[in-house]
């Protein structure tokens, strides 16, 4: 392989590594924009989105591994989630040693009323010309990622 291909090769993976670094920084800025005010802290925001996305019932610590919160935090977080009955503790299926925790329709309405707000941000801050062909495009880049097995 002639040198100038290599070169060209790494150059243009570090360019796109550099894009994907600054508009990562982007999106987590604004992210991190759309719980100012939130009536709850950011966490228990995202375990609700979490629970609604695919589980209505998982283990604390599949959730706190998913959404990077330490297992240690969690007791607390579901102590006071399940005061403000968000979430229900229910035993685990096959070893009662073991919790789950699900989702109640309180939590289930608070994280639909979140992520409708996350929809709205996403239509004032996007010109309404773009937001199909935005959508379209992010949708298939998201599907390329998920099947790509990252290794630790």
């Amino acid at each position: 392989i002639p040198k100038g291909i290599i070169m060209n090769k790494t150059q243009m993976q570090h360019e796109i590594f550099d894009k994907w670094i600054h508009l990562c920084g982007k999106i987590i800025n604004l992210y991190y924009e759309n719980y100012k005010g939130a009536e709850l802290p950011r966490s228990y925001l995202e375990i609700l989105m979490y629970l609604t996305r695919d589980e209505n019932i998982c283990e604390p610590s599949v959730i706190a591994d998913s959404l990077c919160i330490p297992r240690q935090t969690m007791t607390s977080i579901i102590d006071s989630m399940v005061k403000q009955k968000l979430v229900k503790r229910i035993p685990h299926l096959s070893d009662r040693r073991r919790i789950q925790i699900e989702i109640t329709e309180k939590g289930r309405k608070t994280a639909v009323e979140f992520k409708n707000r996350l929809v709205e941000r996403f239509h004032q801050l996007m010109d309404s010309s773009k937001q199909k062909a935005v959508l379209e495009k992010i949708s298939a880049a998201l599907t390329l990622i998920e099947e790509v097995e990252f290794k630790a």
